[in-house]
């Protein structure tokens, strides 16, 4: 019998959580750095204030990550318990 056969629903779940994940870090870094500002009062485009959108937008890859994080962690949790249940 294969075990290695779980819940399709499981595996996406997980696989949409991965990408969320991955993808989320690479936003938040770009609205943190703000690589399209310039401002006169610093030369780093980071040192610039960013705009309350920029901030809504970063604060959501933020969520986004830590939705996603949560989400593989519960999942792997999960998946590992139920296989050690089936073992025994």
């Amino acid at each position: 019998m294969n075990r290695s056969t779980g819940k399709p629903a499981r595996k996406v779940a997980l696989a949409v959580a991965i990408t969320c994940t991955v993808l989320s870090v690479p936003w938040t870094l770009l609205f943190f750095l703000q690589p399209w500002r310039s401002c006169l009062e610093d030369d780093s485009s980071a040192g610039c204030v960013p705009f309350t959108r920029d901030l809504i937008l970063m604060f959501f890859g933020v969520i986004v990550f830590i939705l996603g994080a949560a989400t593989i962690t519960i999942l792997s949790t999960r998946k590992r318990a139920s296989a050690l249940e089936q073992h025994n």
